[in-house]
């Protein structure tokens, strides 16, 4: 049985406040997606057409990956992730539960109801962040177009295809 340590300070959620919250899933969910960027690279990879027409599992994958494009070819556009939509998005999400929980409960924070609609009305705002940075990324990443990087493929995609394309 387990002893418990009075001198141990008690955590609970009530006593962060918002900007606390938005940063630890700012930071929780970058650090997240920093960790799986390489395997996210592969799946791209593998789901590319000169990759799947050879059928290659993940560790063929990842040898070719290291060997025709070396190494730091598994983390490109990593920064442009990071900076231009998880750390934001993630800011966003957080932000956007927190707040919206509050407003649904009416006095009951613990209504499962609430929370599935508060996750999911979040989700919408944290996708309408990430989901442009993440295309113009998954472009780059996988060398379609030829651009400098990032926001080059954001740029060029805004002028040459229009806005929607996002």
């Amino acid at each position: 049985m387990a002893v418990e340590d009075s001198t141990a300070p008690k955590f609970k959620e009530q006593d962060l406040q918002l900007w606390q919250l938005m940063i630890a899933g700012s930071v929780a969910g970058s650090f997240k997606n920093m960790t799986m960027f390489p395997v996210r690279t592969l799946d791209q990879r593998m789901l590319h057409r000169s990759y799947s027409q050879r059928h290659v599992g993940i560790r063929q994958a990842l040898r070719l990956v290291i060997q025709t494009e070396g190494p730091s070819a598994l983390y490109r556009g990593i920064w442009y992730m990071r900076h231009g939509a998880m750390g934001p998005a993630q800011f966003v999400h957080f932000s956007f539960y927190d707040v919206s929980k509050n407003f649904l409960s009416t006095g009951n924070p613990n209504n499962p109801v609430v929370h599935v609609i508060s996750w999911a009305f979040t989700a919408v705002w944290s996708y309408a962040v990430s989901t442009p940075v993440d295309m113009a990324k998954l472009r780059y990443q996988n060398g379609f177009g030829n651009y400098k990087g990032v926001w080059d493929c954001a740029k060029r995609v805004t002028h040459e295809e229009g806005i929607s394309k996002f």
